[in-house]
């Protein structure tokens, strides 16, 4: 009976590839023989199959740990081939006292050692009990005290250093810009929006409604109503702003990207609120809240607070005027202030303790504070159900060039949107003037 052996697994890749041949020639002779017409194969016994399946498996891990070994040399080989400085064991390096570097002695002019020398010369390449090569071409290796684990050859590159390259410095790492103060946008998040294909949203309002309802007698004459509705158009409009701006400044800041776009997004905005509540209609502006024909407007008593006469605007806009539901109020710090600032007579803050957040409400109905509303002016609407803004383009980024900018190394960034603000009733809001201050 054949009995295995694991001698190959000590063996060095020339041994290893002598023993190879060797066992399969021994595998031949068991299963041919020669006749005058050539080798044939022959019948084999149980014993003499069970002989040869055993040699078999011992040739297989044999040669694939031979394969193995001959991944490890073809990849170091091509390493070497593609770094041939890294590798160069003639080189010799200056040292302080005269001598050469890579000897023991002084002087001695001895060649300096590559990390590829180092490498083949250490224990896992060239003892004989390299038992952690993989089939992968990777050897976990000890080399100059350093523990070197899964070296992929093939992607092994000469270390650019100080030396070759260029000297350290310090890295200019600034604090994020401070940005010079700007109101929140705020007045968009109460309008429903959505967005559209159209250049011109047309929608059609009443404008007529007569109701002559009446009781009548039995064979009377029937009073007749009369309806009547109008096509109206908002066109949609544009708003844009560019900024000019070298290569140099968006290569050799990184950072400078996101702050040009953001500061320009927010220009955008500041000035869609504008016209939301201010646009005169004359294109290419908007068709703002307080140019909008029909809109209510009531002014303070010089015996109210700031919120008596908000109040007396919501009841026109809910049960005298617009039959409504206000859902907003859109007022300047100052004015909001004053009311916050209102007490009692024993001096409680009616709108909370000053250690608190307290609501921003007034009658119920969120209140919007910018300072986008000019000041001693308040804006309350339905703008849930009466107004609404398309957007025929979000906001656009684009880079193209004017002029000689292209000689210059200058591109212009340019920003813009197109939308319009559709306000289907305006009965349903109502300006409020002549409001205090704080005092």
């Amino acid at each position: 009976m054949y009995e295995k052996t694991n001698q190959w697994e000590s063996m060095k890749r020339p041994e290893l590839a002598e023993f190879v041949k060797t066992k399969f020639a021994e595998m031949e002779t068991i299963y041919t023989e020669s006749t005058e017409e050539g080798s044939t194969t022959k019948s084999l016994t149980k014993d003499q199959g069970d002989e040869f399946k055993s040699r078999n498996e011992e040739l297989t891990a044999a040669t694939e740990r031979l394969q193995a070994l001959n991944a490890v040399d073809e990849g170091l080989k091509k390493a070497r081939d593609a770094n041939k400085s890294l590798f160069e064991t003639n080189r010799t390096l200056p040292f302080p006292n005269g001598g050469q570097g890579g000897g023991e002695g002084e002087g001695e002019g001895q060649g300096f050692k590559s990390l590829g020398d180092m490498f083949v010369e250490s224990k896992p390449y060239t003892d004989s009990e390299r038992k952690d090569l993989a089939n992968n071409g990777n050897i976990k290796a000890e080399i100059g005290g350093v523990t070197i684990k899964s070296i992929e050859l093939g992607h092994l590159k000469a270390t650019m250093s100080t030396g070759a390259g260029w000297a350290p410095y310090p890295t200019l790492s600034p604090r994020p810009i401070t940005y010079i103060p700007q109101r929140r946008p705020v007045v968009a998040d109460v309008i429903p929006q959505d967005d559209t294909d159209q250049v011109t949203i047309v929608y059609y309002e009443e404008t007529v409604f007569t109701n002559n309802a009446a009781p009548t007698a039995e064979g009377g004459l029937k009073p007749e109503a009369a309806l009547q509705a109008v096509q109206r158009q908002q066109p949609v409009q544009k708003i844009s702003v560019t900024l000019p701006v070298t290569d140099e400044q968006l290569m050799d800041v990184p950072q400078v990207r996101g702050y040009i776009d953001a500061r320009l997004t927010l220009m955008i905005q500041l000035i869609e609120e504008n016209q939301l509540l201010g646009g005169n209609g004359t294109a290419p502006n908007l068709m703002g809240f307080h140019s909008k024909p029909g809109i209510g407007s009531i002014a303070r008593g010089a015996s109210e607070d700031n919120a008596d006469v908000i109040l007396r605007g919501i009841t026109d806009i809910n049960q005298i005027v617009g039959f409504a539901n206000a859902s907003a109020i859109i007022m300047h710090p100052a004015q909001w202030l004053a009311i916050r600032l209102i007490r009692t007579t024993v001096g409680d803050y009616i709108w909370g303790h000053p250690s608190l957040q307290g609501p921003q409400t007034l009658w119920g109905l969120p209140v919007i504070v910018t300072p986008a509303e000019t000041a001693g002016r308040a804006l309350i609407g339905d703008f849930q159900m009466y107004s609404h803004i398309s957007r025929r383009m979000g906001l656009r980024i684009d880079v193209g060039f004017v002029g000689d900018d292209f000689q210059r190394d200058i591109q212009r960034i340019r920003l813009s949107e197109r939308l319009s603000l559709e306000i289907y009733r305006a009965s349903a809001f109502e300006e409020v003037t002549n409001l205090n201050a704080a005092a």
